[in-house]
């Protein structure tokens, strides 16, 4: 994915391949198809691209150190953060560490798209 998105980034638009094409296509068609105007569904589309590679990308990150040590502070390194510092991001970090899956993908673009379309054109995108 990340080898994508740059590749994705360093073309231009008719560039990329086909299939990347085509499903930028569908997402300005549901988002003309819920009503937006033009302007409206570009300023969308941008939204949502930025957020789902964004999501991509923080997902691929390898936020565990040392896969095999049993000890979660030690395998996630957190005996090198201040915890003076840091106390939220040392209580957060087990947690973090695993995939968000797709729950919150769901969660951030549902957010992400209330913000564009409310009532019934959000209900039409479904």
């Amino acid at each position: 994915m990340p080898l994508y998105a740059t590749r994705m980034l360093a073309v231009p638009l008719a560039g990329r391949p086909r299939t990347v094409l085509l499903a930028q296509e569908r997402v300005l068609a549901l988002l003309a198809g819920a009503g937006l105007d033009d302007g409206r569904t570009r300023l969308a589309y941008r939204a949502v691209m930025a957020w789902a590679l964004g999501y991509v990308f923080v997902e691929l990150t390898a936020v565990v150190e040392n896969p095999d040590e049993p000890e979660p502070a030690i395998r996630l390194g957190l005996h090198r953060m201040p915890a003076h510092e840091m106390p939220l991001l040392r209580a957060a970090a087990p947690a973090l560490a695993g995939p968000a899956g797709e729950e919150v993908l769901a969660v951030g673009l549902d957010a992400l798209l209330d913000r564009f379309l409310g009532g019934p054109e959000r209900e039409a995108m479904r």
